[in-house]
């Protein structure tokens, strides 16, 4: 988790204009100037050395920056940090270096002696890029505040799979590129190579680290097979819960298998004060953000927010900076849809896979698609959640759900394996481990105390009703009888 920001004129309030950034990046703030362009970084030291950026190639005149994670770099030489292996890369691929990556990340590198500049985001974007070209003016960064604090009108995210190739000098697009191209073959009909994936996943994610991990711990599949994976690699971790709508019972059995692998945990009750003053807290110093889905609405709004943003408040005290998100695994696994049947309002085809998947499915985020959560829609807005409550606090997100190789190994799937029961690769890996689930039951972050009030009673009072109704129904029979043994 960094940020960054790339300018080709000067601006006087760089502070102010890095406002919102800075929580991203609270150890180091550096700046480079080259050629008439402004490179500014700020640094959440997470992998290797200490490093500041802009990573430089004087000699070739190539500057780079970037925020994120590269899980594969020791591939690529002897490095101190994940970062400087990219304009290595760039020299010996060009400009599809970025496929050669598997990782997190917004990158951009200038070469000034071909003349051009790359952007580049994950195969999902789950690190944000912005940008903006005025004529003459150029503004790359990773959150809009800072461009539209520098008086740039024409802002643009960077879109999931893409990278964008233009000239240095006349800003014009010379090509733009998929990062990677998913393979819609469904052939394979075993979960096995879907759980080495995941297991996999969670485990470049853990790997050569400073600081612990933490996961928000519910009662649902997606952070239930995510502990059941740091478990099966016996990582240490931490986990939180806030109580909510959550099956106790479940969460208690959870915490009682990850004690025995000792794992710390801590649950965590909001009042209705501490809600609204975290709320309060988001609104004023986050940045400001909008789903494309629920009327979009800002993410301070998402009564998620508030629940992940004391979470991450904790992990801050705690020195926890690398929070494992299950974010991703309702958009690929079930589309928030059970068998064709939508859960939520923003399923695209309600869950039920079909024979074809490019008839839902494409591999150019621009195309208009039916999955359309696949890299826009609820996968947009919520990684734009995680990471601006997240960034705040200085924690990293990372995403196992959204591993290229394990989204491909989902895709390779049968129809009938992944229509079989809601989300059931994951049903069959928390199966095969003996981890507590409920099963094809889906239930949201609920973290809001005046709406889980509320929900008890509601549930409260269905308990009492049911209860009426058998008294009834006893008394019923009872005086039944009763008649039939005067009659008779």
């Amino acid at each position: 988790m960094c940020s960054f920001l790339i300018l080709n004129f000067l601006i006087k309030n760089f502070d102010w204009v890095n406002y919102f950034q800075k929580f991203r990046g609270p150890d180091l703030t550096h700046n480079f100037n080259f050629n008439n362009f402004f490179f500014y970084h700020n640094l959440l030291h997470i992998t290797g050395e200490v490093t500041k950026q802009p990573f430089i190639d004087e000699d070739n005149q190539i500057v780079a920056l970037f925020n994120g994670e590269i899980y594969n770099y020791k591939e690529f030489g002897n490095y101190k940090s994940d970062g400087f292996c990219l304009i290595d890369l760039y020299k010996i691929y060009n400009t599809n270096f970025v496929k050669y990556l598997d990782g997190e990340y917004a990158i951009c590198l200038f070469d000034f002696k071909k003349n051009i500049f790359i952007i580049s985001t994950d195969v999902f974007s789950k690190k944000p890029l912005w940008y903006s070209i005025e004529n003459d003016k150029l503004g790359l960064a990773s959150y809009e505040s800072a461009l539209e604090r520098s008086n740039l009108e024409n802002r643009k995210k960077l879109l999931a799979n893409t990278t964008l190739i233009y000239n240095l000098e006349t800003f014009k697009l010379i090509e733009e590129k998929r990062v990677y191209e998913f393979k819609f073959n469904q052939f394979k009909n075993t979960y096995d190579d879907w759980c080495k994936a995941f297991v996999e996943s969670v485990r470049k994610r853990v790997e050569n680290d400073t600081y612990p991990v933490f996961v928000c711990l519910s009662s649902g599949y997606d952070s239930g097979a995510i502990c059941c994976a740091l478990n099966i690699l016996k990582k240490k971790y931490y986990t939180y819960t806030i109580i909510g709508d959550e099956n106790i019972d479940i969460i208690n059995k959870r915490i009682k298998i990850n004690k025995e692998n000792t794992i710390n945990h801590q649950i965590i009750s909001l009042e209705v004060e501490e809600f609204l003053n975290i709320k309060k807290y988001i609104d004023q110093e986050s940045e400001k953000f909008y789903y494309s889905i629920d009327g979009c609405k800002p993410v301070t709004e998402d009564k998620a927010s508030v629940g992940m943003s004391k979470i991450c408040s904790l992990a801050t005290i705690d020195k926890r900076r690398i929070y494992l998100s299950g974010q991703g695994a309702d958009e690929i696994v079930s589309d928030y849809g059970n068998k064709g049947k939508k859960i939520y309002s923003h399923s695209g085809f309600g869950g039920l896979y079909p024979n074809d998947l490019n008839q839902i499915l494409s591999n150019n985020p621009k195309e208009e698609m039916v999955w359309r959560s696949f890299y826009k829609g609820s996968q947009e807005s919520y990684l734009g959640k995680e990471e601006i409550i997240s960034g705040l606090h200085g924690i990293e997100g990372r995403y196992p759900y959204l591993d290229k190789d394990l989204v491909q190994e989902f895709l390779n799937l049968k129809p009938e394996l992944k229509n079989r029961i809601y989300k059931a690769p994951l049903d069959y890996f928390l199966e095969k481990n003996n981890y507590p689930f409920e099963k094809e039951i889906k239930i949201g972050f609920s973290c809001d105390p005046r709406t889980n009030k509320e929900n008890k009673e509601k549930k409260k009072k269905k308990i009492l009703k049911k209860v009426i109704l058998f008294i009834f129904f006893i008394l019923f029979i009872f005086f039944c009888l009763i008649f039939i043994n005067y009659l008779f």
